[in-house]
């Protein structure tokens, strides 16, 4: 297999422009923000009731509207429900806001390598977190225990 040459640009061998086909030009906008700007705000929903109405945890409507969680297929379907939509129509918002989260790691990534180059001996670096979810610390054992 051979190394993946990268220009400073941006450039990939896949896609002249750099960004491969399918990921958006801009960061998109996360379907929780999308949830509350065009549906609950309008609609002078709290979270607490859109929470309600879509039979999940108040916490689980905040976490995606704060972008800390994902549009999963259960939320999609409910939203659909209850919004009146299709569950492809959020899936389709979740689909291009990884894409882009995940050209930008890539990009990232790519701008950190010492030669510019992909190389295919290298293992996959796990992705950053976001600066938003600091990595969850595992609990330490009281001292009663010990």
């Amino acid at each position: 297999m051979s190394a993946l040459a990268w220009d400073s640009g941006g450039a990939s061998p896949v896609h002249p422009a750099g960004r491969p086909e399918g990921v958006p030009l801009r960061a998109p906008i996360h379907p929780g923000r999308f949830l509350e700007r065009q549906y609950l705000q309008p609609l002078a929903l709290s979270q607490t009731k859109a929470a309600e109405l879509l039979g999940v945890s108040r916490r689980r409507v905040n976490e995606l509207i704060m972008g800390h969680r994902a549009m999963s297929a259960d939320t999609a379907v409910r939203c659909a429900m209850v919004f009146g939509t299709s569950a492809t129509f959020w899936l389709g918002l979740q689909a291009r806001w990884d894409a882009w989260q995940a050209w930008r790691d890539l990009r990232l990534q790519m701008a950190t390598q010492p030669d510019g180059v992909q190389h295919a001996s290298r293992p996959p670096q796990a992705p950053a977190l976001s600066p938003r979810c600091p990595p969850a610390t595992p609990a330490q054992p009281s001292a009663a225990w010990a």
